[in-house]
């Protein structure tokens, strides 16, 4: 999968999970769980591991912090999670720069 078809797919899922987490106070639903396609998603997951790296501090941010709210967590590694997610929306932004 080519970067812009994933990120074609992932932002706007990541953005929908992100904003859901805002309407619903005790239900963490990852940005996984916005694409219906089981193939797209399954590719998304194989782009994920095959270019970890590449993207790593964006893939980072967005396991601890969803991982944070599934478990209820205020603080990852030292950082609040509220300052995690602006991480989250800064890389989201420059991503859109780069592949949009």
């Amino acid at each position: 999968m080519e970067k812009r078809v994933f990120f074609k797919y992932y932002i706007p899922a990541l953005e929908q999970a992100l904003d859901y987490e805002q309407q619903v106070d005790f239900e963490v639903i990852g940005p996984d769980m916005f694409i219906s396609d089981i193939n797209i998603r399954n590719g998304l997951d194989k782009f994920e591991n095959d270019n970890y790296f590449e993207f790593e501090k964006l893939f980072y941010l967005v396991a601890n912090y969803f991982d944070a709210k599934i478990h209820n967590l205020q603080n990852v590694d030292g950082k609040n999670i509220r300052t995690i997610k602006e991480e989250v929306l800064k890389e989201i932004e420059k991503i859109k720069e780069i592949y949009f």
